[in-house]
């Protein structure tokens, strides 16, 4: 029989960060404390909504040597023998269609549009939401930053210009959105079957297939039949329902999901966020 394993799976969003995308706890602590997980042999990686560039990214930061599972469960990273990331795709290729939602997206915004309303930024935008650097004039109007790292789902931020560089902005969001649905019908079956995440107050919008979920990543990770993942996170979309699963809850965590980990046996946090990822880290490492 294998031997038995423990693998951590950490959620990113309002679990490792908060809503400015800042740990916090000091970055050192929070690598010192995964590197002493691995050490004895705990195996710590992240299950998030987030593109897996996005993620690969934060854990080399975060010095996370295991597995990866992006996009809401679309596709998950493992490392091979050699310590290169293989990806697999856990909910069909879809054909790109993902892709050519995004680039008929684009190519909306900057041509059909006209290149004075918008600024329109791809790439690994998460950081840049909330930061990106003030420009001269009072053109153009409206920030958009594409995620470019997302290869099964679609996501972007929006954001008004004000006096001083960018902020959120409802109806610019709802304006973008609505550029979204009249291309979207042109792309194919993802259309029908999306699942969209729109939060106009907080200038946000990514879009799913419905059929993704964090938990397609389980019986991808489990090896031996005594292996067990431990989910850390703060929502209800962090909840596995899977038998070899302990769901672990930070302490800002919403309570029906702390009410999942409780009945299930599951762990929670005293601490927020970093703070309590870095304490459940510490538990489950002695259990």
């Amino acid at each position: 029989m294998d031997q038995a394993r423990k693998v951590i799976l950490c959620d990113v969003d309002e679990t490792l960060i908060d809503t400015t995308y800042s740990l916090t706890v000091d970055q050192r602590t929070l690598r010192d404390t995964i590197r002493t997980a691995q050490r004895h042999g705990i195996s710590v990686g992240l299950n998030s909504d987030s593109g897996l560039g996005t993620l690969q990214r934060l854990a080399r930061e975060w010095n996370m040597k295991g597995p990866i599972v992006a996009e809401r469960g679309a596709l998950i990273s493992l490392k091979d023998s050699s310590g290169f990331g293989v990806t697999k795709f856990l909910l069909g290729k879809f054909n790109d269609e993902f892709l050519i939602l995004r680039n008929r997206f684009l190519h909306a915004l900057m041509e059909n549009q006209g290149a004075n309303k918008y600024v329109v930024v791809l790439g690994d935008v998460n950081n840049l939401a909330n930061s990106f650097p003030s420009l001269s004039g009072t053109e153009p109007q409206v920030l958009i930053l594409v995620n470019g790292f997302r290869e099964r789902s679609l996501g972007f931020y929006v954001r008004r210009r004000a006096d001083e560089g960018w902020t959120k902005c409802p109806e610019a969001t709802s304006d973008v959105i609505g550029i979204l649905d009249n291309i979207g019908p042109s792309i194919g079956a993802i259309w029908d079957d999306r699942d969209v995440d729109a939060n106009p107050d907080y200038g946000i919008c990514i879009v799913h297939h419905r059929g993704t979920q964090k938990t397609l990543s389980v019986d991808q990770l489990l090896g031996g039949n005594s292996d067990q993942i431990f989910m850390i996170g703060n929502s209800m979309s962090d909840n596995l329902n899977h038998p070899s699963v302990i769901q672990c809850a930070v302490g800002n965590a919403h309570p029906k999901y702390k009410e999942v980990c409780q009945k299930t046996g599951g762990l929670i946090a005293c601490h927020n966020l970093t703070a309590g990822v870095i304490e459940l880290i510490d538990r489950i490492l002695y259990l």
